[in-house]
């Protein structure tokens, strides 16, 4: 419990991205269950009921404060409200004769909801990321003990990799490095120094999800995380066409399209050549006026990579 000269010292303070004040004199508005909600899915906080925006206590009606506890631990305690539910019980205090409420309310490990909808704390602000997926997604990833790529498949053996995706990396640290460390190892030598880990849980050993992404087989990579896809979609016509076409325009969605599915190393070479398939081939002389360079290339290379990568 908090003493009064800490309460005094929060609230002296001003709300910030832990410390929120709600007006609530007798009754809860549905407004602290978002604060509540954001504090979860965000780094917790202090949440004080009966205290104006600026910090002023107000106090709550003596005769609410039993029903607005108990409307608060049943709400959080109901999965149709608050999912999943969190049992966070108010704390009652008195401060110049005045009574507040304020709940403790901890960083939780899971990503939490409040009639369904997502919120997280941004400065002194709740805010619905519920219809953003990139918002969302990540809130999930910030609940990771550990990134994504770095989940391990204790199942997948160099017989799942791809062999022509280690060809074309050594490939290219050679012309850049032909002393490099990597080019003398074995596959499985380079992937353990890089890509070898324990699973959570029941610490078996095994490669990390970025091998898979980066060296697996296209089988592999459907199997250990089959959402991973790029969609290469080219369509001939101009962008004013495209937003205001002619009757006589042919009823097509695309004129070449690549759904691909393999590794990243695969998928770079992939999206490079549908590019220089469909694109036209704006050249320019290098500096010295012989050597021919690739505009498509030299800029959709870089556009590629920051992609996929």
């Amino acid at each position: 419990m908090l003493s009064t000269d800490k309460i005094k010292d929060l609230l002296s303070h001003g709300e910030n991205k832990q410390v929120e004040f709600k007006k609530c004199t007798d009754k809860v508005s549905a407004s602290v269950y978002e604060t509540v909600c954001s504090f979860l899915n965000a780094e917790g906080g202090y949440i004080f009921l009966g205290v104006d925006d600026d910090g002023t206590i107000l106090g709550i009606n003596p005769k609410c404060v039993t029903d607005m506890t108990k409307s608060i631990i049943n709400t959080l305690n109901n999965p149709e409200q608050f999912l999943p539910p969190m049992p966070i019980t108010p704390e009652q205090t008195e401060i110049d004769g005045k009574i507040i409420l304020y709940l403790n309310v901890p960083e939780s490990e899971q990503v939490h909801r409040y009639k369904n909808r997502f919120f997280d704390r941004w400065g002194d602000a709740d805010n619905d990321v519920s219809k953003h997926t990139y918002l969302v997604k990540n809130m999930f990833m910030r609940k990771e003990k550990e990134s994504s790529e770095n989940e391990v498949f204790p199942d997948v053996t160099l017989e799942d990799m791809d062999e022509e995706s280690f060809k074309i990396m050594r490939s290219h640290i050679s012309i850049h490095n032909s002393n490099h460390p990597w080019l003398s190892m074995t596959n499985e030598e380079f992937l353990k120094s890089l890509f070898w880990g324990k699973q959570r849980g029941t610490n078996r050993e095994g490669y990390k999800l970025a091998a898979i992404l980066l060296f697996g087989k296209e089988q592999t990579i459907l199997n250990c995380c089959p959402w991973h896809r790029t969609d290469a979609i080219y369509r001939s016509i101009s962008y004013e066409r495209f937003l205001h076409p002619l009757p006589t325009d042919p009823d097509i969605r695309y004129n070449d399209r690549d759904m691909i599915c393999v590794n990243l190393i695969q998928s770079y070479i992939r999206l490079l050549n549908f590019v220089q398939r469909n694109m036209p081939d704006k050249f320019r002389l290098a500096d010295n006026g012989i050597d021919r360079l690739d505009l498509r290339v030299m800029i959709f290379r870089e556009v590629i990579s920051n992609s996929v990568w």
